[in-house]
């Protein structure tokens, strides 16, 4: 049989390099979208790191969704796009010309070149925040975010991004397939995410320690997302990527004050939070929209409310499981980011070992 040729964009970043060695290790033939010398130099690093000869088996194309259009000679003979590219942070301008404009040009290339499959990874944060009524919980059958221009210009782009993809896939048979992971943590990231509390340098309120967050470690996410590109089954289907085991912001801001990051933190109970953000609102109502909204309760709530996310669809129809548990998950992030601040600290005997690991209350 054949094997899959798979084109991915974003394949040098966070996700995409143990996306890349997921494919490869499935017997898929990669081909990857590269913008630099260097970014392709990394990608190789982690190939050759990889068991067995892989190298015959990835392709590299030079070129960027940002800046130019898709050449449909990217896309020659390749079966399944997974798009993985995007832009986290930025203004506006940024976020829609990176998340919404590229990824509709690479729809249209799609249609036109006969892709069987176009994954795209979105974004938890599109759905809309559960109401106070509702069961705190988020499975693929929940509302997408209706006004996501209220909850920060990052929602707005993934909302729109998706709806591109969606229209496509209605009006022309794009063979959709759409990832959606949590917050994705592991070595070489921040793992202290908006989603734990508000951060003013070192001092970063925690908000409901105790509280479950969505999180994925990715190489877990890697695998649900190599699992999508080469199911063949599920075309225009959603799937929510969390862990099983999560971590709680307690757990999290705790490994990193053992790791020697230099944290104040302010423990903060949800219902103190939720207050202070409708009395904000409140505030930014009397000065006509001039306060930041990044307080605002459609924001807050949507961070901090806790909620459960449902993975049950992406283990029944992807076959997918989280092979990496959470203690194991920690301790890579917490050796690869105690090395960096030991670089860093005039202190080498800050630093954490796996016994300081903490455990769940």
């Amino acid at each position: 049989m054949t094997p899959s040729r798979v084109f991915v964009t974003g394949a040098s970043g966070f996700l995409g390099r143990p996306l890349v060695a997921e494919l490869l290790a499935r017997g898929a033939i990669v081909r990857c979208l590269v913008r630099r010398a260097d970014a392709a130099m990394r990608l190789l690093d982690t190939v050759m790191a990889l068991e067995g000869d892989n190298s015959g088996r990835l392709e590299l194309v030079y070129g960027s969704l940002r800046d130019e259009p898709v050449d449909p000679a990217w896309l020659t003979q390749c079966d399944v796009i997974v798009h993985a590219s995007g832009a986290l942070r930025g203004a506006p301008s940024v976020l829609v010309r990176e998340n919404v404009v590229a990824t509709r040009a690479l729809a249209a290339a799609a249609l036109t070149c006969g892709i069987r499959r176009f994954v795209l990874v979105s974004s938890l944060s599109v759905y809309a925040t559960p109401s106070r009524a509702s069961a705190p919980a988020i499975d693929e059958s929940c509302a997408v975010e209706q006004a996501p221009e209220r909850r920060g210009a990052y929602v707005y782009s993934k909302v729109l991004q998706e709806a591109v993809c969606r229209e496509a896939y209605r009006d022309r048979a794009l063979p959709l397939l759409v990832v959606r992971p949590g917050v994705i943590f592991g070595p070489g990231r921040d793992w202290l995410s908006d989603r734990i509390g508000p951060r003013l340098g070192r001092l970063l309120a925690v908000v409901d320690p105790d509280r479950l967050l969505p999180y994925t470690y990715v190489a877990n996410c890697a695998s649900a997302v190599a699992a999508a590109a080469l199911t063949n089954r599920a075309e225009g289907e959603t799937f929510n990527i969390v862990d099983d085991e999560l971590p709680t912001a307690r757990q999290l801001v705790e490994a990193y004050q053992r790791c020697g990051g230099d944290l104040r933190v302010l423990r903060v109970p949800g219902w103190a939070a939720a207050s202070l953000s409708r009395l904000y609102g409140r505030w930014h109502a009397r000065t006509h929209g001039q306060l930041p909204a990044g307080f605002l309760p459609c924001v807050t709530e949507s961070l901090y409310r806790p909620i459960r996310v449902s993975n049950a669809a992406a283990k029944a129809q992807l076959q997918w499981q989280p092979r990496v548990d959470l203690r194991t998950a920690l301790r890579l992030t917490m050796e690869h980011e105690n090395a960096a601040i030991l670089v860093s600290s005039a202190d080498p005997r800050r630093g954490c070992t796996a016994e300081a690991l903490p455990a769940r209350p």
